[in-house]
């Protein structure tokens, strides 16, 4: 059975929720924005500042270029120690991780099995607008915005700290519609096939 199962998804995919039934449907250890705060901690920085920094590497990709800088920016080492604290819990046992360019970082082990969990646009803004307390958009407009704008900062974050591009689905073992078994379908499908590899 493979246990390092890794989770891309689009944002409003439902894919984190995916991630984390899964993990509770298999027993094993789940990972997202937890990875932030285990990073606060060894960086000595606010949470908060950190979650305005992660998934977001542009910025320091155009100051670095701009001012030719040769030293590392807050977001490469806040990447770094993210990177470096997954590698520790992997060690630790089966676990299944949200983003942080998790499939490229294990793609040689032999345990890794990488998903990446997409929706059609209209649904995405249909579960963002039915999520309107968590994400804040009481509108179609907002919502397919937001959608729009997460995604690039995904691809930017997972393009800039990988050099692959994030939406090339050959860098995954397996490409869900959340929309075609729903959330908990999804997971049933998903824990049957990993207790089977």
């Amino acid at each position: 059975m493979k246990s390092i199962i890794t989770i891309g998804r689009q944002f409003g995919s439902g894919g984190r929720e995916i991630g984390l039934k899964l993990s509770q449907e298999l027993g094993y250890a789940f990972y997202d924005k937890a990875v932030l705060a285990e990073a606060a901690k060894k960086l000595g920085v606010c949470e908060a500042l950190l979650e305005q920094s992660s998934e977001s590497s542009m910025g320091a990709f155009i100051y670095n270029v701009v001012l030719n800088n040769r030293e590392e920016s807050f977001e490469d080492k806040l990447a770094k120690q993210e990177f470096d604290y997954l590698r520790k819990q992997v060690k630790k046992g089966p676990c299944v991780i949200i983003g942080r360019c998790a499939s490229y970082q294990f793609r040689e082990n032999p345990s890794l099995f990488s998903i990446f969990i997409t929706a059609p646009m209209e649904q995405r803004v249909e579960r963002i607008l039915s999520l309107k307390e968590t994400y804040g958009a009481d509108n179609e407009k907002a919502a397919r915005q937001m959608i729009q704008h997460t995604d690039k900062k995904r691809a930017n974050y997972y393009n800039y700290y990988t050099n692959q591009r994030w939406d090339d689905m050959n860098q995954y073992h397996l490409i869900l519609d959340s929309t075609l078994l729903g959330i908990d379908g999804t997971v049933d499908a998903l824990a049957q096939f990993i207790r089977n590899t």
